[in-house]
């Protein structure tokens, strides 16, 4: 019996920072309440395996552990799931009541909370039970009683014109003695004058972009993981990271810097993130030392008035559709639909210090090169099936030989050592020279099972690859069959595809593992079978696929860009 306890406590908790602790006093609580009833329920017998997210709160289920727990057990690495109660698992309701109702029973998991009195196997075929159901209604209600107070809590100290939220704004930093009080931090203060004051002369954004990264400002990002020790979060590589223009039209438009405290901008409900009105937005007049006065902050809202940048474009329903993507930043282009052209939209906001390809691309030639090569590797993939059938039936007969004669050994070898067994027990052999026999025989049994149990997963992972790229044969026939690229066909075969220019797209493909996993077992097999790697034809056995390895990720565009 395979047992899984789940333990989780959220950040309420508050007592990891005694002592330096790394795991909440709740949590040890918890694991010893479990080992307990495992001790006082004797038929709950093997092995156990824990999961806990120490930190993480019940409202949804987004959480690590309980994550890999879900994983597990769709693996049947679980058949028992303990946890102290109900709540533990989670608190919303609704939510908790699929996986108890549909989940876990589809994964064949028991599930037993121990202080909710629920055991899994007791509520059959009845909604997970009536005392389960209202006990998760409880722990939806406590927690949306819990968020309207907490919403009071914040709503008083916002009036009191205290801020608690964990990061400021790009230009401040907190006093180290309470963490209530904004200073002005020197250097981003700076670059924060600087863009008030261009925007107000009437500069464009994208002028004012330029102009931070030939100064090298420092960028938001790497400020705020010198403040806070945390790692720059960003989307594109390292040197693509720079200022663009949603960076400093962000700061342009926030209040923030004229004084004032904004609060409640947004508000979280469970789940969901809402955008709150502006008139609703609470604003404390005085909080902070001003960067830049209220005159000079309107003069710089003229800025938005001109679209110096325009991101309006409605992306199109075409069959590549978010598949399409820079191969300098990675980041997906914009399609426009009235030119039938795409381009990268960071190099458009980051200016002329970015060295992503500033081109729009044709649609229409793109996806005619992509369409070609795509043909060329559903050829590739039918003939892979052909290829990795042939290898594996090369080696298959000679391995199920092994196999059964490695079982047939074991079977005289264990029939031996009873036969030992019973010579010592009827006297017929001394105690000493039976534990010699047992010890040579356990050791051959052992060595052989080891290799019979190793061959029997070959076999099996040979014919699995040989049904995966069966089965990867008919989806290819399938789309070989459309003379135009579809939809279907991208999102069935195609995961990313990079343009660097016209002449070199890379393709990116969901059956790359699959491709490579038989590349390899075909090299293998062919090296064993023939180790001078040539075919009684005289053909080699790896050159195929060493095609296939190196060209089915790029194409080259035969019309080189020409429109």
């Amino acid at each position: 019996m395979k047992i899984a306890t789940y333990l989780r406590l959220s950040k309420s908790d508050g007592d990891l920072s005694e002592n330096d602790r790394t795991e909440s006093y709740s949590i040890e609580n918890q694991r010893d309440y479990l080992r307990d009833y495992l001790l006082r329920h004797p038929e709950l017998d093997g092995d156990v395996v824990e999961y806990a997210d120490d930190g993480y709160s019940g409202t949804n289920f987004d959480r690590p552990a309980f994550q890999q727990m879900i994983s597990d057990a769709k693996k049947g690495l679980i058949d028992v799931l303990l946890a102290k109660d109900l709540s533990r698992l989670g608190r919303d309701y609704v939510e908790m009541g699929d996986y108890l109702d549909q989940v876990f029973p589809r994964l064949g998991v028991r599930v037993i909370a121990v202080g909710s009195g629920y055991d899994s196997n007791e509520h059959r075929g009845d909604v997970s039970g009536m005392d389960a159901a209202i006990t998760n209604f409880i722990n939806t209600m406590y927690i949306r009683d819990l968020s309207a107070k907490h919403k009071s809590a914040c709503r008083a100290m916002w009036k009191r014109g205290l801020s608690f939220s964990g990061m400021l704004p790009y230009g401040y930093k907190r006093e180290k003695a309470t963490g209530l009080t904004w200073l002005v931090d020197e250097g981003p203060a700076e670059v924060i004058k600087f863009i008030f004051a261009k925007a107000a002369q009437g500069w464009r954004i994208m002028s004012i972009v330029d102009a931070l990264n030939e100064m090298k400002a420092e960028l938001p990002g790497v400020r705020k993981s010198r403040l806070y020790n945390g790692e720059v979060r960003k989307l594109v590589s390292d040197e693509e990271y720079i200022w663009d223009y949603l960076m400093v039209r962000r700061m342009l438009v926030n209040p923030t810097y004229t004084g004032c405290l904004v609060a409640h901008r947004t508000e979280e409900t469970i789940k969901v993130m809402h955008r709150i009105p502006k008139e609703d937005w609470v604003i404390i007049e005085n909080h902070h030392v001003p960067l830049v006065d209220k005159k000079t902050f309107d003069e710089a809202q003229k800025v938005m008035i001109r679209r110096d940048w325009n991101d309006q474009g409605q992306p199109a329903i075409f069959a590549l559709k978010k598949k399409l993507r820079c191969g300098n930043c990675r980041l997906t282009f914009r399609y426009d639909d009235e030119k039938k052209k795409f381009y990268c939209k960071h190099k458009r906001i980051s200016g002329i210090y970015s060295r992503c390809d500033g081109r729009e691309y044709s649609y229409p030639i793109v996806e005619g090169a992509i369409h070609r090569q795509l043909q060329k590797y559903l050829s590739d993939l039918k003939t892979l099936e052909l290829l990795t059938k042939n290898a594996v039936d090369l080696i298959m007969p000679e391995n199920d030989e092994k196999k059964s004669n490695g079982e047939s050994k074991l079977k005289v070898l264990r029939a031996e050592r009873v036969r030992a067994y019973e010579s010592y027990a009827e006297g017929l052999i001394t105690k000493a020279a039976y534990l010699k026999m047992k010890a040579k025989l356990t050791e051959e049994i052992n060595v052989l099972d080891a290799e019979v149990k190793e061959l029997a997963g070959r076999i099996k992972e040979d014919r699995e690859l040989v049904q995966e790229t069966a089965r990867m044969k008919r989806k290819a026939e399938q789309a070989e069959k459309s003379d135009v690229l579809t939809k279907k066909m991208v999102e069935s075969f195609i995961a990313n595809i990079y343009v660097h220019d016209y002449d070199r797209i890379e393709m990116e493909y969901y059956a790359d593992d699959l491709v490579d996993r038989a590349i390899k077992r075909n090299n293998e097999i062919m090296d064993s079978v023939y180790p001078n790697g040539k075919e009684p034809s005289g053909k080699s056995g790896n050159g195929r696929y060493a095609r296939l390895s190196e060209e089915r990720r790029t194409c080259v565009n035969d019309k080189n860009g020409k429109e």
